[in-house]
């Protein structure tokens, strides 16, 4: 009954908003899960999207990669001007989590330059909650700079430097090498060349991660320096190929290696520079029009051979793999996601090494010691409201990227060693996600009701359920603002 209750006044919230007068808000839905890098990332989004006033590689204006229908969501890139948003409530079904959590979030772009934006993102948060990023509070309010950086865009050379999200891989927020729920201190470069009917490109970048304490006391200084080569062949197919290198130490500062794009890392790190080498490929491929696969794939470390004790120690990898389809004539998406990542992948020995940053984990929320099949269906037939259904089975296992290196492999005799997948006594989870998004004028509202059952909840002998409800309201000002913020055609 209560369940019904919700799903009544969601929908009855959403119809209230009747008619849209702007579809260029329609920017949340899985058509931005095929974002490779950041948003506004020509090549490895969907090769037709209007992005900077330009379109991708010869496609149409407002014209979805899956598109079927006029009615489907389409991205644009925030134009010059101020945006904000609220998260007017968030919890689940005990007490303390029921309480409102409000959550304002504002986004200014200023052009001052065609070739030149400047990006900054604000956020105030009501009370400390598990996904608030910010420690730090003053009479119950956290608030911190999400993202502050110069963009520079010309003749196919790419610049950001300051702090934002460096999204790499077609999952985009569950990338299996960042996340965009955390953002980063540093610098990236790309160069696109044109090469047969596609580009290729080649991107680096370098960013200074938090400290590290040590057990001794004192903190490591923490780095990371990325750089990738790929080919993007216009509405066809990416492919990708990421080399990153993970390193730092008491009093560590970038070297002259770390900062050259164009070294090999895992042979700088064999040549006696201690760090973690991680290799990541990734990409796309569209076989027909209405159907988009995307994958990743993640080598943390590979035992090739079994020489010696130090040999036998287990695989650390990472696969995810992706479908999107357009159901012909309807306007609906189908989607369907598996991600497996192996329980020690992104630990390691030392402690500064680990692919972690503010005690999160840096790529996919989960971590580690889990796969995940997810299936999720977006209907985009009505022009006032967007219904989507999700649904997600997870296994988890007791092992983080955070426990402690250790090397049992060392301890057995003979020639083999085996760890099951998940490690430990394993939590599955269950949930259903109804989600509705709105618009009407400027306004976006997006409500989300999600019910979830466990079994060994928390790797604890038992079953636990809960009832989440989110409503997020935003307000979109770039076109009050635009005029006043961008440069003079």
């Amino acid at each position: 009954m209560r369940y019904g209750v919700v799903l009544v006044l969601l929908l009855s919230t959403a119809l209230g908003l009747a008619q849209v007068e702007s579809p260029g808000f329609r920017h949340r839905l899985s058509l931005v899960t095929c974002t490779d890098s950041l948003t506004f990332d020509l090549n490895r989004t969907f090769p037709n999207l209007v992005l900077n006033h330009s379109v991708s590689r010869g496609g149409a204006i407002g014209q979805p990669f899956l598109a079927t229908a006029v009615n489907q969501p389409r991205y644009r890139s925030l134009r010059p001007g101020l945006s904000a948003g609220v998260i007017m409530l968030s919890g689940a079904s005990d007490s303390a989590a029921w309480r409102p959590l409000h959550r304002l979030q504002s986004t200014l772009v200023v052009q001052p330059l065609s070739w030149l934006s400047v990006h900054h993102r604000f956020e105030v948060y009501s009370r400390d909650v598990s996904h608030n990023p910010w420690d730090a509070g003053w009479k119950g309010m956290y608030a911190g700079t999400r993202d502050a950086f110069l963009l520079m865009q010309l003749n196919g050379f790419q610049l950001l430097a300051g702090r934002f999200a460096p999204v790499t891989g077609p999952l985009g927020v569950n990338s299996l090498l960042f996340s965009a729920r955390h953002s980063l201190n540093g610098y990236r470069w790309e160069y696109e060349l044109p090469l047969g009917d596609g580009t290729g490109w080649f991107s680096a970048g370098h960013y200074q991660l938090d400290n590290s304490l040590l057990a001794t006391g004192g903190a490591a200084r923490r780095y990371l320096a990325t750089h990738r080569l790929g080919y993007t062949r216009s509405q066809s197919f990416s492919v990708a190929l990421a080399e990153l290198f993970l390193y730092g130490g008491w009093e560590a500062v970038p070297t002259a290696a770390t900062l050259n794009p164009f070294l090999l890392y895992h042979a700088v790190q064999m040549n006696g520079f201690e760090g973690n080498t991680l290799f990541h490929f990734s990409g796309w491929w569209r076989p027909w029009r209405g159907l988009l696969l995307t994958g990743e794939f993640l080598l943390d470390d590979l035992q090739v051979d079994s020489g010696s004790a130090a040999d036998r120690e287990p695989n650390e990898w990472g696969v995810a793999v992706s479908m999107r389809m357009a159901l012909g004539a309807w306007p609906a998406i189908v989607g369907v996601d598996y991600t497996r990542i192996a329980q020690r992948t992104y630990n390691a020995p030392l402690t500064w090494q680990r692919w972690q940053v503010h005690g999160q984990p840096l790529a996919h929320p989960l971590g580690s010691d889990f796969d995940r099949v997810t299936v999720e269906c977006e209907f985009n037939g009505w022009s006032w409201v967007q219904p989507a259904l999700l649904a997600g089975y997870t296994r988890r296992g007791q092992r983080s990227l955070f426990a402690d290196w250790d090397t049992p492999w060392l301890e057995t005799e003979g020639e083999t060693y085996h760890e099951d997948f998940p490690t430990g006594t394993i939590e599955y989870e269950w949930s259903g996600t109804l989600q509705l998004t709105a618009h009407w004028r400027r306004l976006e509202l997006i409500t989300r009701a999600t019910s979830l059952a466990w079994i060994n909840y928390q790797h604890l002998s038992g079953r636990h359920q809960d009832f989440r409800l989110e409503i997020e309201l935003n307000l979109f000002l770039q076109t009050l603002l635009h005029r006043g913020l961008s440069p003079s055609p």
